[in-house]
Parts: C-alpha cells; structure tokens; sequence
C-alpha cells in the first residue's frame, strides 16, 4: 500500500487476554467496538483526512481463522451503507502448538 496512514484497521477475532471474554470481538483501530459504530467510524476517519485523500481510503480486516463469516458480513454491510468500497482482507493462521 502506497500510504500506510490510509488504512483504518478492522481487527476481528478472540481476544488474547481472557479478561476480555472468550467470544470474538471488533477492534477498530485500537478501541474495542459494536457493529453499530462503525459507520460512525468511518465517518471520523474520512474527516480526519484532507479530501483528496479520502477516496484512497482503505478498510484493512484482519482477523484470525477462525472468525465466523457471520461477523464479517455484518461488518461488510455497515462499510457498504456509507459507501466504503475499498477494503483488503488477511487472516492470521492459528499458531501450530509444539
């Protein structure tokens, strides 16, 4: 990616500390989330942006494996309503346990 800073993070996935809870959970850029804020979220991270840059904004999930599609779709149809089209998908593979 040409410009690292225009790329919002989507983190999806089982929290590693059991503090957290054991269910997965939405981390949009480093704040624990609803899929009811990420239009919001959305919204601050393209005001946050000079307008020549916004539509080069990107929504990066990163998630692990074993996320449920269900959580992903959701989300998906959030960024969709506010017409963020532009997103890159990754999953972390579960570490092999020696």
């Amino acid at each position: 990616m040409e410009k690292a800073n225009l790329v919002a993070n989507i983190y999806i996935g089982k929290p590693k500390e059991a503090a957290f809870g054991t269910n997965a959970k939405i981390q949009l850029n480093d704040a624990f989330a609803d899929v009811d804020d990420i239009k919001m979220w959305v919204h601050k991270n393209r005001d946050a942006r000079r307008e020549e840059e916004r539509p080069f904004l990107t929504a990066a999930f990163k998630s692990d494996v074993n996320t449920n599609m269900g959580i992903i779709s959701d989300i998906k149809e959030e960024l969709v309503e506010v017409r963020q089209f532009k997103v890159m998908y990754s999953a972390t593979k579960k570490s092999a346990k020696k």
